[in-house]
C-alpha cells in the first residue's frame, strides 16, 4: 500500500512538472494569435475591400506577427506604408499582405543596419592611430 502512494505521488509530480513548462507556450500562442489577429484587422481596414484572405495573404500575416517587433511598431509602419502608397498611386490599394510583409521586413533590416554600422575612422584619428602603434613617426 504504500509503494503505491508513493507511486502515485512521483506520478502526481511528473504531471505536475508537465504542466509547468507548458503554460507559457500556452501564453506565447495566445499572444501570437492575438498579434496575428491586430494585424488581419489593419490590413483589412487598409485594404478596405471585402474580408477574405487569401492564403497568401494569411502565410505573410503569420510571418509578419512572427517578427520580433512590437505590435504597435507593426501597426504603425503599416500605415506609413499605406499612405506613401497612396500619394504615389491615390486611385489604387494595396490588395496583397506579401506588399506590407516586404517592406516591412525591409524597414526592419535598415532600422537593425543603422544599429550595427560602424563609424568610419577619419584620417585625423587613423593617424593618431597608427603613430600610437609606432607604425607612423
Amino acid at each position: 500500500m504504500e509503494q503505491n502512494q508513493e507511486r502515485e505521488k512521483k506520478e502526481e509530480k511528473v504531471v505536475k512538472e508537465k504542466d509547468q513548462p507548458g503554460e507559457p507556450q500556452i501564453e506565447e500562442k495566445r499572444d501570437k494569435t492575438a498579434r496575428t489577429h491586430a494585424i488581419t484587422e489593419r490590413f483589412l481596414q487598409l485594404r478596405n475591400h471585402g474580408a477574405f484572405l487569401s492564403a497568401k495573404d494569411m502565410y505573410a500575416i503569420e510571418k509578419v506577427a512572427m517578427l520580433d517587433v512590437p505590435l504597435e511598431n507593426i501597426l504603425n509602419w503599416m500605415e506609413n506604408i499605406y499612405s506613401t502608397y497612396q500619394k504615389k498611386s491615390p486611385n489604387q490599394r494595396i490588395n496583397s499582405m506579401a506588399y506590407y510583409e516586404a517592406a516591412i521586413v525591409t524597414r526592419l533590416e535598415k532600422s537593425k543596419g543603422k544599429k550595427k554600422k560602424p563609424q568610419r575612422e577619419t584620417l585625423l584619428d587613423r593617424i593618431a592611430r597608427l603613430e600610437m602603434q609606432g607604425i607612423l613617426q
